[in-house]
């Protein structure tokens, strides 16, 4: 007996629906491992930068910024920057310093386009024993 439907041809439109849902995810997936992965570098910096800011050396903003090796004239998908705030009476006070990275989502290396924004903030309090100058 014959069969009375042709099935031939029928795969190219089922892949034509699978194909940009399945490149659509592996994107996501990329997009959101490597905001994980420069989350995790993140941390880690912002509290090496809190640790030589407690100093006074180095203004915190530039040596994040360095650290990171994100550069000012880049446009890429992150940004980092930090807010300094010193809070207390003097000879007991504290440096708040808060870290906030910011990641464009399916950002273009031109600096044009993307769908938004994902952002991670740390706040890292560091207690001083001595009178801290303005950073």
């Amino acid at each position: 007996m014959r069969n009375l439907r042709d099935e031939s041809g029928q795969m190219v439109p089922e892949l034509a629906l699978v194909i940009p849902a399945f490149a659509l995810a592996l994107v996501l997936i990329v997009n959101v491992l490597s905001f994980v992965s420069e989350c995790a570098r993140f941390d880690r910096v912002a509290d090496e930068v809190a640790r030589i800011a407690a100093t006074g050396d180095t203004r915190p903003d530039l040596l994040l910024q360095e650290a990171l090796g994100y550069q000012e004239g880049r446009h890429g998908p992150f940004r980092a920057q930090v807010q300094t705030q010193i809070e207390g009476a003097p000879g007991f006070q504290n440096l708040r310093l808060t870290f906030t990275l910011n990641y464009r989502v399916f950002a273009s290396t031109s600096g044009a386009g993307g769908l938004g924004s994902w952002q991670r903030s740390k706040t890292v309090v560091v207690p001083c024993c001595q009178p801290l100058a303005e950073l």
